[in-house]
């Protein structure tokens, strides 16, 4: 009957196993097909649009090509120093992202030394706590003792010789466990561990300070590297830069010849 019963809850457990993977493949089927159909129309609508796309590019090609001769011929003696102006705000970029990059490397090291100062605080607590309870703990242990003391007469009133082997095991293993220190010696520990625990804490402070100091430069140097590399401003940007180049044309003579 035993066997039955296990052949049953064996049974009864793998139909739940397959009803689950059926569920699970249904739902991934109904997934694949939704995105199937998605697939199908994404490429129906690029399909339709690819001829005006090839044909848009195409002009802007022709126009940069065309507007960039008639502009090289413009500028061509203040080119050096307008790409070098160009350059300069690109440069400013880059070392923006560098310095962003160095900023998240000591913010990190600034949560790691300030999870190791939460770590250490926390086993100085377990400590202080440890020696702030210990004559409680003695005395759990010791109503363990006396509890294991009558557990084993029990047994030897019954001539149980192998419960009594266990459980003086147990009751040896419980004595082992006892250490009785004398007040002053308690003394040391209470105060010496409730100093550490302060000092600790102390630390834990510094560094969340530390961290939230760093933390603050690095969102402040995101946001100038965002604004710096976002397309439109980078080029007003550059646009005022350049402007002292950029010459007014000539008044036109509308006059007619005397």
């Amino acid at each position: 009957m035993s066997e039955l019963q296990k052949q049953l809850e064996h049974d009864k457990a793998e139909i739940k196993r397959l009803t689950e993977e059926g569920n699970t493949l249904e739902k991934d089927i109904e997934t694949l097909t939704g995105e199937g159909k998605t697939i199908k129309e994404i490429l129906e609508a690029y399909t339709k649009a690819l001829p005006n796309l090839i044909k848009e590019l195409k002009e802007g090609e022709t126009y940069a090509d065309t507007k960039m001769r008639m502009v090289l011929c413009a500028v061509e003696h203040k080119k050096g120093p307008i790409d070098q102006k160009i350059a300069e705000y690109d440069q400013k970029v880059s070392e923006k992202t560098a310095e962003l990059e160095q900023l998240k490397a000591e913010k990190a090291e600034a949560e790691k030394q300030h999870e190791q100062a939460k770590a250490d605080a926390k086993l100085k607590e377990e400590q202080f706590e440890y020696w702030k309870k210990l004559q409680s703990k003695i005395e759990e242990k010791l109503s363990e003792i006396q509890k294991l003391k009558t557990q084993i007469e029990k047994e030897d009133d019954l001539s149980h010789a192998a419960s009594m082997y266990f459980l003086t095991l147990e009751l040896q293993k419980v004595l082992r466990s006892i250490a009785i220190l004398c007040a002053q010696d308690l003394k040391t520990k209470l105060y010496g561990t409730w100093k550490e625990l302060g000092q600790t804490k102390e630390k834990v402070r510094e560094k969340k300070s530390a961290l939230d100091e760093i933390t603050a430069k690095v969102e402040a140097a995101q946001k100038v590297l965002d604004e710096l590399k976002d397309k439109e401003k980078r080029r007003t940007k550059i646009l005022e830069k350049l402007a002292v180049f950029d010459q007014p044309a000539p008044p036109k003579n509308y006059q007619a010849a005397k």
